[in-house]
């Protein structure tokens, strides 16, 4: 078949101010999925977040979008029925507090969280009473882009500090969590594909985008149920819409866990060549029933009471 034929997938890159210490790993991954595409007789056409074509002559889009605008235009053509991973409806739909509070009602082991104002950094302060030292404070706002995104704050000075720094940067919404002790594990997966992978990276020699891990130490050998994890990983992409999506969890001495952190599409280093074929499966799958993965947020759902939301 000529390629002039056969049916044309957009693929679209990711921002390199969304991939702090990762442009390269995220690339990577983008090529993958488009030689797998490619492999199946596909014509794919790779295009920046920053200079989307018209989406007319494609059959469907796999995204690492991020920015704002980049997402809008995409969420326009979802709504024409075309077929994006991961869909940029649900990315708009989901800082990081909203994310988190879909998964806990939906029985996701997380921990409990308080927003707070970082425009009043005192009252910020006060807000945590009941919750220990240590924790972590978090943007709401967007995904990790600078490593004061993400604060480890060993106590309330620390906390303050940290929250001055959002002020100064023009970050208002901060999620506080407490700091989980345990095992860290990084873990990768695709929905409904059966695709998921997870290890240990410190034992691997391996950091994230700041090197975080730092904090949790080495591992003492804790144990978890992969299908239990997987299970758990697999219930928060479908509630948050992210198809193709990452995160870490903790461990703890009796193998039970709780999921620190959640996000779309990471870079799938350590296992790129499988996910880029279940990204693939996911995509072609969305092509043949012509519609783009369900939106959880097209549901209307009254928001529930921040205290139940959050599980304090």
């Amino acid at each position: 078949m000529r390629d002039s034929e056969k049916p044309q997938i957009l693929g679209i890159g990711r921002a390199p101010q969304f991939s702090p210490n990762c442009v390269d790993r995220d690339a990577a991954i983008l090529r993958a999925v488009a030689e797998v595409l490619r492999s199946r007789d596909y014509v794919v056409h790779i295009c920046s977040e920053e200079a989307l074509p018209d989406w007319q002559g494609y059959v469907a889009a796999f995204s690492m979008a991020r920015h704002p605008q980049a997402l809008g235009a995409l969420a326009r053509w979802e709504a024409e029925d075309f077929p994006v991973i991961n869909s940029a409806r649900s990315l708009q739909a989901c800082d990081r507090a909203d994310l988190t509070a879909r998964c806990i009602a939906a029985g996701v082991p997380m921990p409990p969280f308080r927003l707070l104002c970082a425009d009043e950094p005192d009252g910020a302060l006060a807000q945590l009473d009941g919750m220990y030292f240590p924790l972590w404070l978090k943007r709401c706002e967007a995904c990790a882009q600078h490593e004061d995104d993400v604060c480890h704050a060993a106590d309330a000075a620390e906390a303050h500090a940290a929250l001055v720094r959002f002020h100064r940067r023009g970050i208002s919404r901060v999620m506080a969590c407490p700091h989980q002790v345990g095992d860290l594990v990084k873990f990768y997966g695709v929905l409904d594909t059966g695709f998921f992978y997870h290890y240990y990276p410190i034992v691997e020699g391996s950091t994230g985008k700041f090197g975080l891990e730092r904090h949790n130490g080495r591992p003492l050998g804790f144990q978890v149920q992969t299908e239990t994890l997987h299970a758990a990983a697999e219930t928060a992409a479908r509630v948050t819409g992210l198809s193709v999506y990452g995160g870490d969890a903790i461990i703890s001495a009796d193998g039970s866990f709780q999921i620190i952190d959640f996000n779309d599409w990471p870079s799938f280093s350590r296992c790129r060549a499988e996910a880029a074929v279940a990204i693939a499966d996911c995509l072609c799958a969305a092509v043949r029933g012509r519609r783009s993965p369900m939106c959880p947020h097209d549901t209307a759902h009254a928001p529930a009471g921040q205290d139940a939301l959050l599980g304090i």
